[in-house]
């Protein structure tokens, strides 16, 4: 699996999964390896095409970690694009994955920068919001804290706190006067 035309900058770009290896690594760490056909770019604000540029992008995602403990946001990643959560299913090549949204990041290796795929979330997601918490569990987060968080607010509007982005520092102190007689050579 090569690069034909590997992206030359980070961003949020839609794209397509052209091929993908399972591989084990020495560390025992398991991950998807996968190549991105480049499709669209976000500016932040609309999606521009990028499909004349025929760039490409690579990344893996692990599934396993090398201490042998899942991946959950990656499991749950790859499901959301149409993985049956079956290993064999990629080892085999049976698995089709669904057009995705990927996050590109800079690498620096030796003095040289690459560009990975550092995430990937499902194609419709809202670009450059990527790790929200869903409604349902903010939802559940507020029912959990809300009378605290409303607790907090509530004494912090009686105390007048205001957000000023800058705390307020301690006051100056007061010198005391000094009176020099003329006589005396101060040091």
């Amino acid at each position: 699996m090569a690069l034909n035309n590997p992206i030359d900058r980070a961003g949020t770009f839609k794209a397509r999964i052209r091929e993908y290896a399972l591989k084990e690594y020495q560390s025992g760490a398991v991950g998807l390896y996968m190549v991105f056909d480049i499709e669209a770019q976000w500016d932040g604000e609309a999606w521009v095409d990028w499909t004349a540029y025929q760039v490409d992008a690579d990344g893996t995602v692990w599934i396993i970690k090398r201490d042998g403990t899942l991946n959950n946001k990656s499991v749950e990643a790859l499901v959301a694009l149409g993985w049956d959560a079956n290993l064999e299913s990629f080892a085999h090549g049976a698995c089709e994955l669904s057009p995705c949204q990927i996050v590109v990041r800079p690498e620096e290796y030796e003095g040289n920068t690459t560009y990975r795929v550092a995430f990937i979330n499902p194609y419709d997601a809202s670009p450059g919001v990527q790790g929200g918490i869903a409604p349902d569990k903010a939802k559940e987060l507020q029912s959990r804290y809300g009378s605290a968080l409303r607790a907090i607010a509530g004494n912090a509007k009686a105390n007048g706190t205001k957000p000023t982005g800058k705390p307020a520092g301690p006051p100056k102190p007061k010198l005391p006067d000094f009176q020099v007689d003329e006589n005396e050579i101060p040091f």
